[in-house]
């Protein structure tokens, strides 16, 4: 079982532990998407634009969002704080 956080020195070890965690998750997230078969079925659509805009970010594959929205917001599920 999981235990609480520590005070503070915990909340700040596991909120630093959930920046790693989500930013490794997400760039191999974005290099899966980078393999033939992901980025010919996904995030081609990611890439349509060649001229990039703020808001382009968003413009992704409903099963691409499903995965990065996973990595958003699992820290909190997956770590005690």
């Amino acid at each position: 079982p999981l235990q609480p956080a520590g005070g503070l020195a915990g909340l700040i070890g596991w909120t630093g532990a959930a920046f790693a965690l989500h930013n490794v998750a997400e760039y191999y997230w974005h290099r899966l998407m980078h393999h033939r078969f992901f980025y010919a079925r996904l995030h081609k659509l990611h890439h349509f634009y060649k001229s990039p805009e703020p808001f382009d970010d968003l413009y992704i594959h409903p099963l691409e969002a499903l995965g990065y929205y996973a990595i958003l917001y699992s820290p909190p599920f997956a770590l005690p704080i």
